[in-house]
């Protein structure tokens, strides 16, 4: 039983990732179609593939945003079951709120930018706050080599997002505010993090 929700629990996390890979190349396509400074990791942000007015493709991104975060939660529960404590509890908790957030991003896009900001905002600071738990909870399990492993990928990946939520947000929100005539810079690292 355990062995058939860790397949299903995979399968969907899987099947979700898939999905939102497919909605990113086709809005990364449509943009670059429409728009003479080709999309880059290195100058824009993710929440660019969802904007309607930049790429045609926007709504393939947006429902693969939505999906990938709903196919993570049986991955999300299972694991925090299987750590069995109250911090691995609690990191499940904040991880269903980091990917409910996750679907916010998707339902309200930058063409809705106040609730997209909310939702985007509260996604980051969780999905920090997650990490850090379950980070937390996979420590008393040093001797365990899959263990030591989450520790290391956890503290990277915490380490990387305490730096983007670091970054100084006003330049970002201004070029939020009015894409269409931004000055983008070759490397702009905020974005850069923000795939992180």
């Amino acid at each position: 039983m355990k062995i058939r929700k860790i397949h299903l629990s995979s399968f969907c996390a899987l099947a979700g990732t898939v999905i939102l890979a497919a909605g990113s190349v086709q809005s990364i396509l449509s943009y670059n179609q429409s728009h003479p400074n080709r999309y880059s990791f290195a100058n824009h942000f993710v929440s660019e593939l969802g904007w309607s007015e930049s790429t045609q493709a926007s709504a393939l991104f947006n429902g693969g945003l939505i999906a990938v975060n709903l196919a993570f939660l049986p991955m999300v529960i299972l694991i925090g079951r299987n750590i069995g404590t109250r911090l691995g509890y609690l990191a499940m908790s904040s991880g269903i709120g980091t990917l409910l957030a996750g679907v916010g991003v998707g339902i309200w896009p930058l063409d809705h930018l106040q609730p997209h900001l909310i939702a985007a905002i509260a996604f980051f600071w969780a999905y920090l706050v997650t990490l850090f738990l379950f980070t937390l909870a996979y420590c008393p399990r040093w001797n365990s080599k899959p263990s030591r492993a989450m520790v290391f990928v956890g503290t990277l990946c915490c380490l990387l997002a305490t730096v983007f939520l670091a970054f100084p947000k006003e330049s970002a929100i201004k070029a939020l505010q009015q894409l269409d005539s931004f000055q983008r810079t070759q490397l702009w690292w905020l974005a850069l993090l923000e795939w992180g």
